[in-house]
């Protein structure tokens, strides 16, 4: 009897309250601050779109984050104000999505500091790809390699626009993977997809 009066009351309380889904949204890659809120923080897009109706942000520390976000392609970026930084997001029925920085190990400064993102990914011949650095004014070298390892081009400018532009007209569709050098320091890769 107590079994079935404990199993009965188990099952209302299941029925009457709301589980609410905690979701992690996966961080892409951070770009620290060093002067204020200059410091950039991507995350799969996706997911923070899969959030639902957020109502609260509650910030370790407070204020780490300024939650107006831009989203291209597949990543929202976030403006980054102090590091590291963690995010939980509320919605109505309790935490929505929580989301971290983490920590970043040997600060030594690399491509992929100065480089936003690659977009779009996929593409089309026609548009080609658009490399978002942090900022005008950068050299820029972009190496070009298809699936087996075979340099097809290499771009390149000593005064960056924002957007680097990748002509990519020549190539046959498929997957191909970029090297890019910003500046001289060690190289970001990716890997981009060519469509018709």
């Amino acid at each position: 009897m107590k079994k079935t009066l404990l199993s009965a009351a188990l099952l209302f309380i299941l029925f009457c309250t709301k589980i609410s889904a905690q979701t992690t949204v996966p961080t892409w890659y951070v770009i620290p601050p060093t002067n204020g809120c200059n410091g950039v923080w991507a995350v799969d897009a996706s997911v923070f779109g899969g959030c639902g109706s957020v109502s609260t942000y509650i910030m370790s520390p407070p204020g780490c984050v300024q939650m107006t976000n831009n989203t291209v392609a597949d990543t929202t970026y976030w403006v980054l104000c102090s590091f590291p930084c963690n995010l939980t997001m509320m919605g109505p029925s309790g935490i929505a999505c929580i989301c971290g920085t983490g920590t970043v190990t040997g600060l030594e400064p690399t491509s992929s500091e100065y480089i936003v993102t690659a977009y779009p990914n996929p593409t089309s011949s026609d548009n080609g790809w658009n490399i978002l650095l942090d900022g005008p004014g950068h050299s820029v070298e972009v190496n070009i390699y298809n699936s087996v390892g075979q340099l097809v081009s290499t771009q390149s400018t000593q005064n960056a626009d924002q957007i680097f532009r990748i002509s990519t007209t020549l190539f046959n569709p498929g997957t191909y993977f970029t090297e890019t050098v910003v500046d001289g320091a060690p190289a970001y890769r990716q890997r981009l997809i060519l469509t018709q």
